[in-house]
């Protein structure tokens, strides 16, 4: 990843944490966060409204709790992940046939070398192999 990306990675997980932290100090009762082992997940147990975020650091990548905290906050109010900090993930082409992974917020299983389907809607994906994606542990 060059510089400019990293800048931009460094900076969103940055404006997540604060924002999650600065909820937490707010409603110390129904917000919270937690990790274990390679899996952080976010909570807000408000009973009307209750959410949660999960983010799973794949097996290949080194674990940043900042960096899962961030992806978790934001799946849990349903915020946009850019792939800009999904992309330490794995390149398509070293997936597996029959994987599960996400690409820019779908779902989507490895039926090929080059093709994937997309579990939200159904259409196929083609790869060059060269995009990164973030495999979802079953």
């Amino acid at each position: 990843m060059n510089k400019v990306m990293n800048a931009k990675r460094a900076n969103w997980v940055k404006t997540m944490v604060l924002a999650l932290i600065a909820e937490e100090m707010a409603n110390p009762m129904t917000v919270g966060a937690i990790a274990v082992g390679r899996q952080v997940s976010v909570m807000y147990l408000d009973t009307e409204n209750p959410k949660i975020g999960v983010a799973k650091c794949n097996p290949t990548d080194t674990f940043d709790l900042e960096t899962g905290l961030a992806i978790a906050y934001a799946r849990a109010n349903g915020k946009y992940v850019p792939d800009y900090v999904l992309n330490d993930g794995t390149p398509f082409k070293n997936i597996g046939v029959g994987t599960k992974f996400t690409h820019k917020g779908k779902t989507y299983i490895k039926v090929d070398d080059k093709n994937a389907l997309c579990y939200d809607d159904y259409r196929t994906y083609t790869s060059d192999g060269t995009e990164y994606v973030e495999i979802i542990a079953d």
